[in-house]
């Protein structure tokens, strides 16, 4: 493996649910960083930004395009916007990167973040495989395969290594109000429970900074080496599936609210257009690649530190 000081990240969406996250785990690792500050669409910006790098010739340099257009809802009432920023900058970043790289004798890889909403919904309890059929349902999923397509179209064409993450659900402190577990937290506190959407659909969580920390991982592994040099495409999950109402009894326990009472009252919403009944992930590519499970922090840690608040001692998580 080549020295760490060789190697170097450059990301955007530094303020998202995951980039927020990111910056620190590179920071613990000794692993030169940069954040891209400038946004995807102003592409001079985003050249000066990296004209700007004072990088060494001969490094390897890791690029993670994180700034995405991710609410479904928003998608799907602005389709060209969301193909603008997921697809068409996003790969415009790419090259420009790899640009960058040619003119300073660098050598690039590209780490992007994909949705495990590209694939065609299984039966109950099959594990989602990254060799399985393909059928994205909303506009978000559609745009995500759409640029992993192209993007790898860009990599073939430079010799650039990529690796694809199918990321799936996605838990943590400081998400959007929209996000799922922000909003059963918001749900529980005021005590609404009724016409709960996709209560009985069943969703495979990781917190955001284990993914921080996953991502930071593979910057630092050598993609030319077993047991990377035969993937592209690897799952960003657990392997473990909850349903919406078994993680909203838990927001429901950590406060204090799991009596039989609050329970009776839950109530299933209307189906979203994209929903479907069993959407968990097979992570053992991701697992052999890191050495390890990818599910870091306990669930129940997640749900605590995502609410506002409370104070309570922290779970034993696995390092």
């Amino acid at each position: 493996m080549r020295s760490i000081q060789m190697k170097h990240v450059i990301f955007n969406g530094q303020t998202g649910t995951i980039g927020r996250f990111l910056s620190p785990v590179l920071h613990s690792k000794n692993l030169p960083h940069h954040a891209l500050e400038s946004r995807l669409e102003a592409h001079q910006a985003l050249e000066n930004e990296l004209q700007a790098l004072s990088v060494p010739a001969g490094s390897e340099v890791t690029l993670i395009p994180l700034a995405a257009i991710a609410p479904i809802a928003f998608c799907e009432k602005n389709p060209s916007k969301a193909y603008e920023t997921n697809v068409t900058n996003t790969v415009s970043l790419a090259k420009q990167f790899l640009h960058w790289t040619k003119a300073n004798q660098l050598k690039p890889r590209i780490l992007f973040m994909s949705t495990g909403h590209v694939y065609r919904p299984k039966s109950s309890s099959q594990l989602i495989q990254e060799n399985d059929p393909l059928g994205p349902r909303s506009v978000y999923a559609k745009t995500k395969l759409e640029a992993e397509n192209q993007l790898k179209e860009v990599s073939k064409k430079e010799s650039c290594p990529l690796l694809i993450m199918r990321q799936f659900g996605v838990v943590g402190p400081q998400q959007l109000p929209t996000s799922v577990l922000p909003g059963l937290i918001k749900r529980a506190t005021e005590k609404n429970f009724s016409h709960v959407q996709g209560l009985h659909c069943v969703r495979d969580y990781l917190d955001t900074r284990d993914i921080a920390k996953h991502l930071s991982s593979l910057c630092v592994l050598d993609w030319s080496q077993p047991p990377l040099n035969s993937w592209v495409e690897l799952n960003m999950c657990s392997g473990i599936g909850i349903s919406i109402k078994e993680l909203f009894l838990l927001v429901l326990r950590e406060l204090d609210m799991a009596s039989e009472t609050y329970q009776s009252l839950i109530t299933p919403g209307p189906a979203r257009p994209d929903d479907v009944d069993f959407m968990v992930g097979n992570p053992s590519r991701l697992s052999k690649a890191l050495g390890r499970p990818p599910r870091i922090t306990p669930l129940e840690q997640t749900i605590r530190d995502a609410i506002p608040g409370l104070k309570s001692q922290p779970l034993p998580v696995r390092e």
